[in-house]
């Protein structure tokens, strides 16, 4: 399927700030300010598109008018706009500055239903992320550089709309003070207890904690976050920055005082500097 024709206008290039790809390879998420919210799914003659936000779905009647304007083009503006795919593809959690934390579940040929709408702990939607196995929901609400993180069972919020009273019994905090630009899951065997634990990057720093509220281990890693990318093969996690940097860490070794600031600091194997004014990147 070419991208381009469905998703860009002129001059426009088809640049996704958000993507995520199920574990059987059948459903891709691409989200970005621009375009929203896009749900892909495999058929079997091709791939099949819907837009899952804005959507008259969750209520927001006026933004879809104004996203779909036929003199403006489709040009939405969602700011703060995040989006995840459980790695089972039954479920996406997505939110922008605008509105409430909102939780889909799909069906296999990805249609989509609202599963929950929930109340943010902070002022404003910013991050979500699942569990590897697809039963747990971490998400993140911030208020300028602060921010704070709940976490779910996906069972436990299933039919919840925006009751702040209902939430605070099913949901445990994880964090109160990282705005998270970045998210992801190390199993059980990178984290090395056995529920796993959830890695939130935000503005410097990076926490991994157990879905139970226990932090493993914290890095400063000295910019905000950009990305995260957790290797359950290589037992690797990477971290890249506004800075420029590349960060390689491996959670299962720790970090030699005094060269790190954090907690249980994982061993940073290697960095990465990618800086416009170098011919090429540096390495150490």
């Amino acid at each position: 399927m070419d991208l381009r024709s469905k998703f860009e206008t002129p001059g426009d290039t088809a640049f996704f700030t958000h993507l995520a790809i199920s574990d059987d390879g059948k459903k891709i998420l691409l989200a970005d300010y621009e375009r929203g919210v896009i749900l892909l799914t495999r058929s079997a003659a091709d791939w099949e598109s819907q837009l899952l936000f804005p959507s008259l779905m969750l209520g927001l009647e006026e933004d879809m008018r104004a996203a779909l304007d036929e003199d403006q083009g489709f040009r939405p503006y969602c700011d703060m706009i995040h989006a995840a795919l459980s790695p089972d593809g039954r479920f996406v959690a997505l939110g922008t500055q605008m509105d409430d934390h909102h939780v889909l579940r799909l069906s296999d040929d990805g249609r989509s239903s609202v599963y929950a709408s929930l109340e943010c702990l902070s002022s404003y939607p910013h991050d979500a992320c699942f569990s590897d196995d697809s039963t747990l929901i971490a998400l993140n609400s911030c208020h300028f550089y602060g921010g704070a993180t709940l976490v779910s069972s996906l069972s436990a919020i299933c039919g919840l709309n925006v009751q702040r009273e209902q939430q605070q019994k099913v949901q445990t905090v994880l964090n109160d003070y990282l705005r998270v630009y970045a998210s992801g899951y190390l199993p059980a065997s990178m984290a090395g207890v056995d529920q796993g634990a959830f890695l939130l990057a935000g503005a410097g720093f990076a926490t991994c904690v157990t879905p139970s509220g226990r932090v493993l281990w914290e890095i400063e890693f000295g910019s905000s976050a950009g990305s995260v990318d957790v290797c359950p093969e290589t037992g690797r996690v990477l971290i890249a920055s506004h800075s420029g940097m590349l960060h390689l860490f491996d959670p299962s070794k720790r970090q030699e005082v005094p060269i790190f600031a954090g907690y249980q600091a994982p061993l940073e194997e290697r960095r990465w500097l990618f800086w416009d004014r170098l011919e090429r990147p540096i390495v150490w």
